[in-house]
């Protein structure tokens, strides 16, 4: 996976602060064990990677503490914490969060990249100096997004632990205080880094060095992505990938919307009306993505999340791929730029994607029909309990075996959950089939901009007329 990643150091950083604010979005799957053993560990990589980047106090002078203030005292109590809750016993060896684990690895790595390139002399220089303080910006709001959820965590479980009928016992007192122990000194360290974070998020960012796109990034991406996607799904399908793919499929078919919907319209009146059935078909397909992946991430605890590591690459690649496009450091870019920034090429290879999009989505179908799926039985009961709550009669009655829920064990995912993962896809195929019956390719090969669009090779007429024929294939 490290070798196929080329995004950029904003651009990882970006990912880094999205999954961490995820940790926001699903507060029930939390686990205070679990995220507490990985805090210390993303307080590390932090710090690290803040001492990679500190600028001198001035231009020619050298600071010879060489760290950044508020990383070393977060580090100082993450330490202490660690050392305290090891010596109660609580919480003890054992894994962290996976999606904590995520993102320190990935500060890592920038830290790894930064260091070798951003020596001492470099950072005197103004530009770099300014990437260097959108990189603190960045770093400091991800690990006040985490310390935030991981502090929301031990309050729910320290209020569990207090609320529970009959009283405490010798081992649970032990735990509650160390519970307690812990929120105080995340709540110590929330504190300590709320005022650089608004002091310096999101001005930090507006210095920040923005690559031109690169005019054949987008079309590479969405290539590796669909090969990627044919083949987890053919090979090795599961409802981590399923979710990834859905995932990836919502989000590229809205992008792609608003780039085609920014190339400026040619002198033709008569295409409006076209323009609006291709609008309006994107936004269902998006939409039926967007359906497909809510469902399966009801269905899935966080270890049936796990995607293979080629996939989950593509994915990050190419949602980088569209960000290059569509945004301009913090802000959103406006039609006109967008439309400036995309290629022909780029109109080609987003068009024949979207032809395609019936394929991925067949081999969807396939997947949910055929492949023998599982996940955690508990996860498999609570979801089927709620479609029987919503059924119209009461008329599902599902049950996971007893000795099932009681090990943890993975199950088969129930009929009842496999058929509304069915009727999800199957919508899927419908509406990426009415899509890709649009003569896309042709009508909005003539809206790209007219200076960038050179006389047309015979290569590219014959790419053309391909696009053509696969738009009323299906």
């Amino acid at each position: 996976m490290r070798s196929q990643d080329s995004r950029s150091v904003g651009e990882l950083l970006t990912a880094c602060d999205l999954g961490a604010r995820e940790l926001l979005t699903e507060p029930d799957l939390w686990s205070a064990v679990e995220l507490l053993r990985a805090w210390p560990e993303l307080v590390q990589a932090g710090h690290e990677l803040l001492a990679a980047t500190r600028t001198p106090v001035a231009v020619g002078q050298t600071d010879p503490a060489s760290v950044d203030e508020v990383a070393e005292r977060l580090r100082l109590v993450a330490d202490g914490m660690h050392a305290q809750l090891s010596r109660r016993g609580w919480p003890g060896p054992g894994p962290g969060d996976a999606r904590m684990v995520a993102i320190s690895d990935v500060l890592v790595r920038v830290h790894d990249r930064v260091e070798w390139r951003w020596r001492r002399p470099v950072l005197e220089r103004t530009d770099v100096a300014a990437d260097a303080a959108a990189v603190r910006a960045r770093v400091l709001h991800t690990l006040y997004i985490s310390t935030h959820a991981v502090l929301l965590a031990v309050r729910r479980e320290a209020l569990d632990a207090r609320q529970r009928p009959g009283g405490l016992t010798r081992v649970q007192s032990r735990r509650f205080g160390a519970l307690r122990y812990a929120a105080g000194r995340l709540e110590s360290a929330e504190r300590m880094l709320s005022v650089p974070v608004y002091r310096a998020f999101p001005s930090a960012l507006s210095g920040q060095h923005v690559d031109t796109p690169r005019p054949d990034r987008l079309a590479a991406g969405l290539a590796r992505w669909e090969l990627e996607a044919h083949r987890t799904m053919a090979r090795s399908p599961g409802l981590g990938a399923l979710l990834e793919v859905s995932q990836v499929q919502a989000a590229s078919t809205a992008m792609t919307r608003t780039v085609l919907a920014a190339v400026p319209v040619g002198a033709r009146t008569e295409t409006t009306i076209h323009d609006t059935e291709v609008d309006c078909a994107l936004a269902a397909v998006a939409s039926a993505w967007q359906s497909l992946h809510s469902e399966v991430r009801a269905l899935t605890d966080l270890a049936d999340r796990s995607a293979p590591a080629a996939l989950t690459a593509a994915g990050a690649e190419l949602t980088a791929a569209f960000s290059e496009v569509l945004t301009t450091g913090t802000e959103v870019s406006n039609p006109a730029t967008i439309g400036g920034a995309i290629s022909v090429g780029a109109v080609a290879a987003l068009t024949e994607s979207l032809a395609t999009q019936v394929d991925i989505a067949t081999v969807v179908v396939d997947a949910v029909t055929s492949e023998p799926f599982t996940l955690r039985a508990r996860t498999a009961q609570e979801s089927v309990r709620r479609l029987e709550a919503a059924a119209a009669h009461g008329s599902l009655h599902a049950v996971v075996a007893p000795e099932d829920l009681a090990a943890g064990r993975a199950v088969a995912v129930p009929i009842e959950l496999r058929d509304v993962l069915i009727h999800r896809a199957a919508h899927v195929r419908r509406v990426t089939g009415f899509l890709s019956s649009l003569p896309l390719a042709p009508h909005l090969a003539d809206r790209a901009p007219e200076r960038r669009r050179p006389a047309a090779t015979p290569a590219q007429t014959r790419q053309l007329a391909r696009l053509a024929v696969a738009g009323h294939s299906h």
